[in-house]
């Protein structure tokens, strides 16, 4: 008896399919979208730290320059609640000598400034005899109270940039 060989039972695949591709470009597709948005919230919480950071940094500059005019701090001149305007009256003490109760009052227009929910008030800007300071936390504002003998400082700033301030730092000390 004579065998016949088919040609089909011998012949073997090589290659990929159209569709084995298909779905190896999905896959792949869907692993770098999900390291673009693995960057994007590395970002964000990265932007969250520095707000953070700046915000302690002008917390206790603030309780620094309370601490430095025990006059003014004793007299009970440094208060300020969220959402006051820094005093467009307040004297640039950084270009002369001023009294101690004009020092408090240009030290929490600078601090206001700096916060950076003032940036376009005449007294932060730029021209003339302004303090000339841009803030740099997002709609940024402050507060400080005394009870007592202890201070409450607070800095408040919109952390999710939703046009509203809703991330607060507070701190306490004693001058």
């Amino acid at each position: 008896m004579k065998m016949i060989k088919t040609r089909c039972s011998n012949s073997k695949q090589s290659g990929f399919t159209l569709l084995e591709i298909l779905i190896a470009v999905l896959v792949l597709s869907i692993g770098l979208l999900g390291l673009a948005a693995l960057q994007l919230t590395g970002l964000k919480h990265n932007q969250s730290s520095q707000y953070r950071s700046m915000a302690t940094t002008l917390a206790y500059d603030m309780a620094d320059r309370i601490r430095a005019n025990k006059t003014a701090e004793q007299a009970g001149d440094y208060a300020i609640a969220f959402g006051t305007a820094p005093s467009g009256s307040a004297t640039n003490c950084s270009l002369s000598a001023c009294a101690t109760d004009a020092m408090a009052t240009y030290d929490m227009a600078y601090w206001k400034c700096s916060l950076g929910n003032w940036n376009n008030e005449t007294i932060c800007g730029t021209t003339g005899t302004n303090l000339a300071i841009k803030g740099d936390l997002p709609s940024g504002d402050g507060l400080i109270s005394k009870t007592g003998d202890i201070y409450t400082i607070s800095v408040r700033w919109d952390d999710n940039r939703s046009g509203s301030a809703d991330t607060t730092f507070s701190m306490r000390f004693r001058p």
